[in-house]
């Protein structure tokens, strides 16, 4: 989980905060940077992550025109990630 490694911890401490009520932005901030700082550098991890899962389809399947990940994944579909993701859609998590 990019989360986990950005913010060094394990995904078992991770989940023990966010179960325990804290807010990603709480976590970033005990971990020295900001929310938005968490953010970019989660979204960089991210397009890195997809740049590489396109440029591998493309040497599987070559598909015309796919570089761009835009065409790729659609953007409410990524947009409505990232604000899930950073709490500004709210989810309740059991357990």
């Amino acid at each position: 989980m990019i989360l986990v490694k950005i913010l060094g911890l394990t995904s078992e401490e991770l989940q023990t905060q966010l179960k325990a009520g804290k807010t990603l932005e709480q976590i970033a901030n005990d971990k020295g940077m900001t929310l938005e700082q968490l953010k970019q550098k989660w979204l960089a991890n991210v397009q890195a992550e997809l740049d590489n899962q396109v440029s591998l389809i493309n040497k599987i399947w070559f598909i015309p025109g796919a570089g761009n990940i835009k065409k790729i994944l659609p953007a409410p579909f990524f947009s409505a990630y990232v604000q899930l993701l950073f709490g500004q859609i709210p989810v309740t998590i059991k357990g």
